[in-house]
């Protein structure tokens, strides 16, 4: 059984009698003999082909910040929003051997579940996409790699207790 070692820390703050807040937190997580699905030769005859271990360590820590208000507020209609801005990072520390997946692989240094199949080729240079050769030498522009920074507009309106909520904007930086 692994352990882990988590650090947590944050603040909330109100403003204004609670019209608008503050939100605050920084965690990290440092998770050793992680258990993983490790893959076996299908001669063994384990079923799945896998197989549980305690593998490697993967470190992870991020921040989110959130500033919210209620924009309009009686009694009959409220009008909330606030904005997420949020980091993740997870990094395979250390590992028995790399485990490749179908499209992803754990390897030593790289994030967890890191894509695994296409090489960086670069930028374009009109559009700012990354550039990735396929096994076939073709050149594709997406951006397959997992976002390392989260954006959220979120709106909650209340008109006489029903409620709507719609989170109006998730940019993926």
């Amino acid at each position: 059984m692994g352990n882990t070692k988590i650090t947590d820390v944050g603040f909330d703050m109100a403003f204004l009698h609670g019209r608008f807040n503050l939100v605050f937190a920084y965690w990290k997580k440092d998770n050793n003999d992680i258990v993983l699905d490790v893959p076996t030769p299908p001669s063994l005859g384990v079923p799945w082909n896998v197989i549980a271990q305690n593998y490697g360590r993967i470190k992870n820590d991020g921040i989110e910040l959130e500033l919210g208000g209620n924009i309009i507020q009686n009694a009959d209609f409220t009008w909330r929003s606030s904005f997420n801005f949020s980091t993740q990072k997870s990094k395979v520390m250390t590992l028995v051997e790399e485990i490749p997946y179908e499209h992803t692989i754990l390897r030593e240094g790289e994030s967890v579940n890191a894509l695994w199949g296409y090489q960086y080729r670069g930028v374009n240079m009109a559009n700012g996409n990354p550039l990735y050769e396929k096994a076939d030498g073709t050149i594709i522009q997406e951006n397959p790699v997992d976002s390392k920074y989260y954006v959220y507009w979120i709106v909650n309106i209340m008109y006489i207790m029903k409620r709507i909520r719609a989170i109006c904007l998730k940019l993926l930086i």
